[in-house]
């Protein structure tokens, strides 16, 4: 759904509640982003929030739990790659 407004929040308690089902779980990925349905500019991306708070999100320290306990990480450390429909991304 994308551009309906549903992280932060609502994406942590749809996962909590998916894990939930699950006897035991090791691990839990959230993704989020700003895809339009309808992209308009050559990027196929759209800036929908504040970009004061978004140079916030990424320059600063990071809370995380690993391990069950709460961490603190630099931003945009680490390198991951995923997939999507079987695709790297």
């Amino acid at each position: 759904m994308p551009q309906c407004g549903l992280a932060p929040g609502f994406i942590s308690i749809a996962a909590h509640d998916l894990i939930t089902h699950f006897d035991t779980v090791d691990t839990v990925k959230m993704r989020v982003g700003a895809l339009p349905v309808h992209p308009s500019n050559a990027l196929k991306h759209s800036l929908t929030w504040s970009t004061d708070g978004l140079i916030n999100e990424y320059g600063n320290i990071c809370y995380g739990i690993e391990g069950g306990e709460k961490v603190l990480a630099p931003a945009l450390e680490g390198y991951e790659t995923i997939e999507v429909d079987g695709l790297p991304v």
